[in-house]
């Protein structure tokens, strides 16, 4: 399909139109886009049109770009995510997997070119040292956090976001007492969209703790998800803390918001960790790593390695394509 100038200010428009209503507090979405805007960003459009350019295809996608500057990426990145977001708009379901994944790349170029604007265009050591971590450092530094300065919250969520690499939802989950887990959903109408973290007790005592989520980036997609925590000592150390903090059905877990969790990652990693700071994402990119590196292991490679990563889609709520393509990186330190 060929876009011409005048279907692209409409797509130009009609997509703005959708975002200042989506996001009316976001001023810069208000802003008018000039015409002479839309008619440079077309030739740039029509440029890989007229190169044959399936811009659909991520791969496809950054391989035209691959000798582009990242600031020139960035410019036809955002005319390819305008064009997605059109289709997006109209259906949701159908094209929610391939806007994910182009606004993964576009993330990737956004944060590389804040780098080298706050280095002068040089790269910073920055990713480079939070990339060399481990899931192992991971967990020293909750070790760190509950054994040395007694943030025990803060620690169980660094070890719950090692378990559940999921994303700043966990800022916000509400406790609820499950019956045993056949039975712990609440079997949530439609309009629920809350986070839960389910305790399933039993006669022997606890049995399991389901984490139910229909609050999330990409939930508009998978819908609500339910996920057991797997480690025995995390989901020991979680009903330690609930019952010491005495908390009641409906009470949120942890008592973050989204933005004050993010806040506080970085506060404390930059201060108690040497310096090299940690965030959800980067937590995820650790974890999935060492899951594949893991799986490279065995006989059954392909296999063992789709698993793993199927396992982290669904604890995060993310494609497994998306994570091989942004959360895989060179890990030369052993877990």
């Amino acid at each position: 399909m060929t876009i011409t100038l005048a279907e692209f200010f409409k797509i130009v428009e009609t997509v703005k139109e959708i975002e200042r209503k989506k996001y009316p507090n976001q001023e810069w979405r208000n802003r008018p886009v000039k015409d002479i805007t839309v008619t440079n960003n077309f030739k740039m459009l029509d440029k890989m049109q007229r190169d044959k350019l399936d811009y659909f295809d991520i791969d496809a996608v950054k391989k035209y770009l691959t000798n582009y500057s990242n600031k020139t990426k960035l410019n036809y990145m955002g005319i390819i995510t305008t064009v997605i977001n059109d289709y997006f708009y109209k259906n949701e379901r159908k094209w929610a997997m391939k806007k994910q994944t182009f606004d993964g790349y576009l993330k990737d170029l956004n944060d590389l070119q804040r780098e080298i604007i706050v280095s002068g265009g040089k790269p910073t050591e920055a990713k480079q040292k939070s990339n060399a971590l481990s899931t192992g450092d991971i967990q020293a530094f909750a070790d760190k956090l509950r054994n040395e300065l007694g943030f025990e919250k803060d620690a169980l969520i660094v070890e719950f976001l090692l378990d559940h690499p999921c994303r700043m939802e966990v800022a916000e989950l509400i406790y609820k007492v499950g019956d045993g887990l056949a039975n712990a959903r609440l079997s949530p109408s439609v309009d629920d969209k809350n986070n839960y973290l389910y305790v399933n007790l039993g006669e022997s005592g606890v049995q399991s703790i389901l984490i139910s989520r229909a609050d999330y980036k990409t939930a508009g997609y998978y819908g609500r998800v339910d996920t057991k925590i797997e480690g025995r000592g995390l989901n020991d150390r979680l009903i330690k803390y609930i019952t010491d903090k005495n908390l009641n059905d409906g009470d949120r877990v942890f008592g973050y918001t989204r933005q004050a969790l993010t806040k506080r990652l970085h506060y404390l990693s930059s201060k108690y960790n040497g310096g090299v700071t940690i965030s959800t994402n980067s937590i995820c990119k650790i974890v999935t790593t060492k899951a594949v590196t893991d799986a490279g292991g065995s006989k059954t490679i392909m296999q063992d390695t789709q698993n793993a990563l199927q396992d982290i889609s669904k604890k995060r709520g993310t494609s497994t394509s998306v994570l091989a393509n942004h959360y895989l990186q060179n890990i030369t330190k052993s877990p």
